[in-house]
């Protein structure tokens, strides 16, 4: 089938077979719901049009990294903290109406599943979450969010010796049983960040019809590592020599500041003895050249129990089972993201599927389309992400029944009913840091609210407050300003063909 013609952003999707979405006058094709909810990416109109100043994929990646976040203001969180079975800990950012809210509030909550190295206070989070959560009355979408930390990042501490990586759907499932438990009523929306987009496309796979995600949105989603550690290893000059390294470095740093966890007698590594454990903690540590693929190599793949790092790339692939997808998930990506190149992207995959749909910009880098709007600097993916769930809340989609949680144990934690592996104990509460942004409201609900101590939100570096990030990044910035990105014919009319669909 061939993809649906739009100007500057390409569809790909079943179409005739799109998968139905209830309202209240029956049900809606997830297709004819696009063209009606989301003109931003399912338009004759819909284009991505980059700010002059960076219009290559690595130098919108670049900014993406380095730059200032995009939000009008800072998004305020109360952090709650979650220990799960295996001694792991996930730190929980809610937006103040989700944390304070009635067990009996049916405002649908999306769950922020953030990339690597990142968290809630990544400034694609902040851009996206800013309007997302603010009040209908300011002119926001007047949702609510809780962002899924990574464990080890965003300042939460490492207690166990397992890492992240896109198969550990068990801790998003013991999240959405503790969120479950305290938000009954509320559907459940799912929105991922590249690596996160890929933990949030298998847990999506695995679950199928019983999925307690309604839908999902997906942004430059690494559907093949496979193909994207090829890249990071033997690709352009900037994946190879600036992209890898950096990301290798910020999760040997994760490493480094809880290493104690490693050696310690735990027991999700008592396959590995005391000896390997040590030798792969030493090669992280002391490797003068790591990267992304000898840091998967050497700690992830034996800590994960994977037999080779081949296996682990596979497995962590979501793109092989999107076809397991019951529920609607929308994925944007760009033709020039360095890590995920275009040809690596589920084209086939998308236009055979119901309820899968890839809207694909020639330009965008990753997590990037920095555009500039009436003067200011703003992200274009923030608005099909709120118009998206806009449409969404306004089809009042039922919460999804879920797996509930058993009683706790002798420890406190509360499982989920034949999966030991899932599970939750909440161990700490540390409210925002300012009781002034809680809505009154819920102050009425929650009077001992007054008695927490109002604790002030970390502060995290920008370019601008580090000179040494600000002087790599207006050098790679100007590497990249006389190469502009080849499919650059694409705003004239031009498309860079990929594959034949017409056949």
């Amino acid at each position: 089938m061939a993809p649906a013609a739009t100007a500057n952003v390409r569809i790909f999707h079943n179409a005739t077979q799109s998968a139905p979405l209830p309202t209240s006058k029956g049900t809606v094709p997830l297709s004819q719901f696009m063209q009606s909810a989301v003109p931003s990416l399912h338009s004759p109109q819909a284009a991505f049009i980059p700010t002059r100043f960076l219009s290559g994929g690595i130098a919108q990646t670049i900014y993406s990294s380095a730059g200032p976040s995009t939000a009008r203001s800072e998004v305020p969180y109360c952090r709650k903290c979650i220990m799960l079975p295996d001694g792991g800990n996930i730190a929980l950012d809610f937006t103040p109406q989700t944390a304070f809210a009635s067990i009996f509030d049916t405002t649908p909550v999306v769950i922020v599943v953030h990339g690597a190295l990142g968290g809630s206070h990544s400034p694609y989070v902040q851009a996206t979450l800013e309007p997302l959560t603010r009040p209908k009355a300011q002119g926001g979408s007047g949702l609510r969010a809780v962002v899924f930390n990574f464990r080890g990042c965003n300042k939460s501490r490492l207690t166990s010796p397992q890492l992240y990586h896109p198969r550990m759907t068990d801790d998003l499932r013991s999240i959405i049983l503790y969120l479950r438990s305290i938000l009954p009523s509320a559907p459940l929306y799912g929105l991922g960040f590249s690596m996160g987009a890929s933990l949030l496309s298998c847990y999506l796979a695995e679950t199928g019809e019983s999925s307690a995600i309604s839908a999902a949105f997906c942004v430059s989603n690494v559907f093949d590592y496979t193909g994207c550690t090829a890249e990071l290893d033997s690709g352009a000059f900037i994946s190879r020599c600036i992209l890898n390294p950096v990301i290798g470095l910020g999760h040997r740093k994760i490493v480094s500041a809880n290493k104690e966890v490693f050696l310690a007698d735990a027991d999700s590594c008592l396959s590995l003895s005391l000896q390997r454990r040590k030798r792969a903690l030493s090669r992280v540590l002391w490797n003068p050249s790591i990267t992304m693929s000898s840091f998967t190599e050497d700690l992830i793949v034996p800590f994960g129990g994977y037999p080779s790092i081949a296996d682990f790339l596979q497995d962590t692939s979501c793109k092989s089972v999107l076809k397991d997808i019951r529920v609607p998930l929308v994925c944007l990506n760009a033709q020039d993201d360095p890590l995920m190149k275009g040809e690596l992207l589920p084209y086939h995959e998308a236009e055979s599927s119901p309820y899968v749909m890839l809207a694909l910009t020639s330009q965008g880098g990753h997590i990037g389309w920095y555009a500039r709007v009436n003067g200011r600097m703003t992200q274009w993916f923030v608005k099909p992400v709120c118009e998206y769930f806009d449409g969404l809340a306004q089809l009042n989609l039922p919460a999804r029944n879920s797996p509930a949680a058993l009683d706790a144990d002798v420890s406190g934690m509360r499982h989920q009913a034949g999966r030991l592996a899932v599970g939750f104990r909440e161990v700490t509460v540390v409210y925002i840091r300012s009781l002034e942004l809680i809505p009154p409201a819920c102050k009425r609900q929650s009077p001992l609210i007054e008695e927490h101590l109002p604790v002030k939100t970390a502060t995290f570096p920008r370019i601008f407050t580090d000179p040494v990030r600000m002087l790599l990044s207006f050098i790679l910035v100007a590497l990249v300003w006389h190469t502009r990105s080849q499919v650059n014919s694409w705003s004239k009319g031009g498309w860079l063909v990929l594959r034949d669909t017409s056949q």
